[in-house]
């Protein structure tokens, strides 16, 4: 989820709630909260703050949602098309994978 919208200081703390576990995050602009949506969760609605300056700005709050392939999720439907550069003592591997749906068009 991608928060696109600009700050404005009229607006109250926007929060992002992951409610199965009890965690908020603060829509900060231009920020990036990648979560898995499986589980309840949703944010707050916009609040005005009572001593904005500017009563007639009309603030809107854009927010972009992402679901990613499903290549990125499951290691059984892919394999891998490159290596990254990397120290060969690295543990964590550094694959570029290719999905089911590019070896079967």
């Amino acid at each position: 989820m991608s928060v696109l919208s600009p700050e404005y200081d009229g607006v109250e703390k926007e929060i992002f709630y992951i409610l199965d576990i009890g965690v908020g995050w603060k829509m900060e602009p231009l920020s990036v909260l990648s979560f898995s949506g499986l589980h309840f969760h949703g944010g707050c609605r916009s609040t005005y703050r009572t001593d904005r300056a500017d009563r007639d700005y009309i603030y809107y709050r854009l927010t972009l949602i992402a679901y990613p392939p499903e290549l990125t999720l499951s290691g059984r439907a892919s394999v891998a098309f490159a290596s990254l550069p990397g120290e060969p003592s690295d543990k964590q591997q550094r694959l570029l994978p290719v999905g089911f749906d590019f070896r079967r068009p």
